[in-house]
């Protein structure tokens, strides 16, 4: 659905990112489409607004929706695609893959164009930090054969990867350029502010001295709690009578706090209503943005809290501006005039993927082949390996435990929801909660 396009383009530039930084190899300009299909992957398969989308492109999107579904059928129990089964009322399996190729084609389409006529470019910039990904890209396929020969089973040439990593920059430029955090005055954005106030969110971090021994979680005697309670009382003094107390927190927190979870959010947490235990929300809450509380006991230990902004925060500041956009685009989807040709309407999906089955399994026994192990039926041993990301990709919050390129594509139609969400555990529109439910002590 539209909600997940900010994390969809993210996932896709996964596999788009590692190959396309590979400088741009072209495995002899070969065409999957015209071997699977018998015409050229050029072939006009529908315009959006009057922009081209080809066949290649449409194809590599069916693909991955293909795999996708073929995997969850295969969870269940069944060995082959059903394609002629009822999804609901209106869509057989075959009706919704093909359909739903069509929306993310149409989706990059519009992303690609808004772009652009907005002024945005890929830039020297973002090659350049396309290019940063070379050397682990490479070790992490085992070379660069692997990565040709990943790109053949995906479908899609190093051209047409090229392109979407290009398309998936020039989303982050339009969204950051549309949602920027700060107006003109140097403020925090209007939307900004009501996301944080709508979300109900708060952040802030803390010195905790525990209850309980931070490494074995076995309660403390109670004179060694008296101890942490005194010890507490001590900084907090500390930092009330220094020049600056807010730095003096910082450095305390580093040197003298017990709560190992602040390691992995040193800028502090993000949290909502009832994700704290009570005595550390009600702290924060009292707290003006900016402020230290005095000495709070939890069942966790002693805490000194010191309460931020959560406008300020990066997670808060993308989950806004992906919410954001995800409006945006889901009117422009909503607004694009597509017109589908007489090779799109005759296509059957059906027809498409099991072809592409075929050419898969052509190119996983070499040895049966006339071919030269340069030419393009050269196939991974495994039919649904993905490149995997080696760090972050743009968008930059894609998680790292995100699914691979073949999860069905996001689309403008929330009536045609696959049987199962690819997506589970995603919130879409949900603020990020980067605290645990109960403070992170234990």
């Amino acid at each position: 659905m539209i909600k997940k396009c900010k994390r969809f383009l993210g996932i896709t530039l996964a596999a788009a990112l590692l190959v396309t930084t590979l400088g741009g190899c072209d495995i002899n300009e070969y065409d999957p489409v015209q071997e699977i299909m018998g015409y050229s992957g050029k072939t006009t398969f529908m315009t959006v607004d009057g922009e081209k989308v080809t066949a290649a492109d449409y194809f590599f999107w069916l693909a991955q929706s293909g795999d996708y579904i073929g995997s969850f059928f295969a969870q269940q129990g069944t060995e082959d695609i059903p394609w002629d089964q009822q999804l609901d009322e209106n869509n057989t399996v075959s009706a919704y893959l093909k359909n739903e190729a069509l929306n993310t084609a149409k989706l990059y389409r519009i992303v690609e164009t808004k772009a652009k006529e907005s002024g945005y470019k890929f830039t020297n910039e973002d090659m350049a930090a396309l290019k940063e990904e070379e050397a682990a890209a490479l070790k992490q396929a085992g070379g660069q054969e692997t990565y040709d020969k990943m790109l053949k089973q995906m479908c899609i040439t190093s051209k047409g990867m090229h392109k979407m990593s290009q398309v998936s920059a020039l989303y982050s430029h339009l969204e950051n350029g549309m949602f920027q955090t700060v107006d003109d005055t140097g403020a925090v954005a209007e939307g900004l502010q009501t996301y944080v106030k709508d979300n109900d969110l708060l952040r802030a971090k803390h010195i905790l001295l525990a209850k309980a021994d931070p490494t074995t979680n076995e309660p403390y005697a109670a004179e060694k709690i008296a101890e942490q309670k005194t010890l507490a009382d001590d900084l907090l003094q500390q930092i009330n009578a220094a020049e600056n107390p807010t730095e003096l927190f910082n450095q305390l927190m580093k040197d003298k706090n017990e709560d190992p979870g602040m390691a992995q959010s040193p800028d502090g947490y993000v949290f909502m209503k009832d994700q704290m235990v009570p005595e550390f929300e009600a702290a924060t809450r009292a707290l003006e943005i900016g402020a230290i509380s005095g000495v709070v006991e939890s069942e966790f230990g002693y805490h000194i809290i010191l309460r931020l902004d959560p406008s300020e925060d990066k997670q808060v500041q993308s989950d806004w501006r992906g919410t954001e956009m995800d409006a945006v685009l889901q009117k422009w989807m909503e607004e694009a005039v597509v017109e589908t040709t007489a090779e799109y309407d005759a296509m059957e999906a059906k027809v498409f993927y099991e072809g592409l089955q075929t050419f898969r399994q052509t190119l996983e026994t070499p040895a049966e082949s006339t071919t030269t192990p340069d030419d393009t039926t050269t196939q991974p041993t495994q039919p649904n390996e993905e490149p995997k990301s080696g760090g972050d990709v743009p968008p930059t919050d894609v998680p790292t435990t995100t699914p691979p390129v073949d999860a069905p594509p996001a689309t403008g139609d929330t009536t045609d929801a696959p049987p199962v969400d690819p997506a589970t555990g995603d919130t879409a529109d949900a603020p990020p909660a980067d605290a645990p439910t109960t403070p992170p002590a234990n």
